[in-house]
């Protein structure tokens, strides 16, 4: 490898902004089924983990995927928003979700482009039961902000939930459904102004 290479990594810095992004549009999506939320997951988060883990679940994946087809995924959902916002605000989390318990070591991770990358994060020992999955996959994307810039995360001006912004710009809202529900409330509080000022020419 030449030289310039070694320390030209944008695909592993992308990468890794994009399981952030990924995993919170994942926490954060209505109404979906537990099909949805079970394959989303496990794509996500296993495209994300260090090498060793990959091929520690490759060889599990069948018993995995039995124990996962009877996991609280709304519950897992809500548990992985909560502790994200928790770790943001540096409070302590639940209980439930403590992150000191997360074994965490260096390994080796393979990027997108191919490319082998160190990698320090949660471990292929991870239990599998949704609290312990769902605290490895926390861990992950806190380990994945290291790095990014301030503006980079966003906080969505109508759901009030933390986003990736994938474009330079300030971006407002984290979907196209925020969008649309603060147009509409704008829209309805313009109408009920107008009114007001009508009623008060009219008096």
């Amino acid at each position: 490898m030449q030289r310039g290479q070694l320390f030209r990594t944008p695909s592993s810095q992308q990468a890794r902004a994009a399981y952030v992004r990924d995993i919170l549009d994942w926490a954060n999506a209505p109404d979906r089924s537990d099909e949805w939320l079970e394959g989303t997951f496990l794509d996500c988060f296993l495209r994300a983990a260090p090498d060793e883990m990959r091929a520690a679940f490759q060889r599990k994946k069948s018993a995995l995927r039995r124990a996962a087809a009877s996991w609280p995924w709304r519950q897992m959902q809500r548990l992985f928003r909560e502790g994200f916002e928790l770790a943001m605000e540096n409070q302590l989390p639940d209980a439930g979700l403590d992150l000191d318990d997360v074994s965490l070591r260096m390994s080796i991770w393979t990027g997108p482009d191919g490319r082998r990358y160190w990698h320090y994060g949660a471990q292929a020992n991870v239990r599998m039961n949704h609290v312990d999955i769902v605290k490895a996959a926390l861990s992950e994307a806190l380990s994945d902000l290291r790095g990014l810039a301030v503006e980079a995360l966003g906080r969505c001006a109508q759901c009030n939930r933390h986003f990736v912004r994938v474009r330079a710009e300030r971006k407002r809202f984290c979907s196209p459904r925020c969008f649309w529900q603060a147009s509409k409330a704008r829209r309805r509080q313009a109408r009920g102004q107008r009114r007001r000022r009508a009623v008060t020419a009219v008096k």
